[in-house]
């Protein structure tokens, strides 16, 4: 998740905390049912899904200024 995070970071250095760990979350894949009572959040980090995110995120910004 840090590997992921820094990567963001990296490449948007514009995004808040808060935006990174919404992408983050948002942008995990789902696990089944019964695994999830295991995990904090109870899914799979997907890397190209935040990184497209973040870019659609960075876009959307940039398109109101």
């Amino acid at each position: 998740v840090t590997g992921v995070a820094s990567l963001l970071i990296s490449h948007f250095p514009d995004l808040k905390p808060s935006q990174i760990k919404e992408i983050l979350i948002s942008s995990s894949l789902k696990k089944e049912e019964s695994l999830k009572r295991n995990k904090l959040i109870g899914g799979k980090l997907n890397a190209l899904r935040a990184f497209k995110k973040a870019s659609q995120l960075s876009i959307q910004k940039s398109r109101l200024n």
